[in-house]
């Protein structure tokens, strides 16, 4: 039975040359795409994407189908993308991280508005039912990352207990310690860890503290990651067996597809060689 594997990552597409210069998007999308043709992901969540994003990548993409969810203030999504010739589409869902849900609004303590996107799939190989979900929890509020969690964490109770969960996100925290000057706890990636959910790139690497998936196009030059804080791009799974994970770092020299570098793992269902 095939393995597959997912992708996780910011794109950071709404740059302009104006705002991050010889890294804006329009500079990085080649670079993107050039990445998911090489990998060729059977599950992808983006994080800070813009619908005209979508036409930059589609080349690299051409069996995938994609699911948008709710648009935020800052005008990006957190779609999720499938490969058609592994997975059918069953139901989707998506809401917005704040007390109300079906209201875009800013929730608590956020700066932005934030939301979540889920689809259910079927497994066209196996039969099997997959749960796949993508956010982007904020950058500054840690009441809103804690309460967002919560409400992702209720919404998941709906399914059964034995379902597969691949859930994937910038969550704007780290699993280790506090971001130095700042509210950033683990407090968000302890809520996901009592409910069963397991780091797939640590689980594998068995490395701790985390290395950095944020380094503002510096690559290992991003001073502020000594003390593993910067690891914010921790891909979850849930009754599911995790064969291999990497943060896809570029060579040095080379540009940089995001400030974050994406995370790809390789999973098979529990049980299954």
């Amino acid at each position: 039975m095939d393995p597959f594997s997912f992708v996780s990552g910011n794109l950071r597409g709404w740059s302009s040359p104006d705002q991050d210069g010889e890294h804006a998007w329009h500079y990085r999308a080649p670079l993107y795409a050039a990445l998911l043709r090489e990998r060729s992901p059977a599950l992808i969540g983006f994080q800070e994407f813009l619908e005209t994003n979508h036409g930059d990548l589609e080349s690299a993409l051409p069996f995938h189908a994609w699911a948008m969810g709710r648009l935020c203030g800052t005008r990006e999504y957190v779609p999720i993308y499938w490969d058609t010739r592994r997975f059918r589409s069953i139901r989707t869902e998506s809401f917005w991280l704040n007390p109300w849900r079906e209201i875009k609004a800013v929730g608590w303590d956020a700066q932005n508005e934030r939301a979540v996107t889920c689809v259910e799939l079927e497994d066209l190989e196996t039969g099997n039912h997959l749960l796949v979900v993508n956010t982007h929890l904020d950058h500054l509020g840690e009441v809103a990352r804690v309460r967002g969690a919560r409400l992702i964490l209720d919404f998941l109770e709906e399914w059964p207990q034995a379902m597969p969960i691949i859930l994937m996100g910038d969550f704007n925290s780290s699993p280790y310690r506090p971001i130095r000057r700042t509210a950033f706890t683990p407090r968000t990636f302890g809520l996901f860890a009592v409910a069963g959910f397991m780091d797939a790139y640590r689980s594998v690497t068995g490395v701790w503290p985390p290395p950095a998936t944020f380094h503002d196009y510096r690559g290992t030059e991003y001073v502020p990651d000594q003390h593993g804080t910067w690891y914010i791009d921790w891909p979850l799974t849930r009754n599911l067996r995790v064969l291999s994970a990497e943060i896809i770092r570029n060579p040095p020299g080379t540009h940089p597809v995001s400030d974050h570098y994406p995370v790809e793992a390789v999973v098979t269902y529990t049980g299954e060689s």
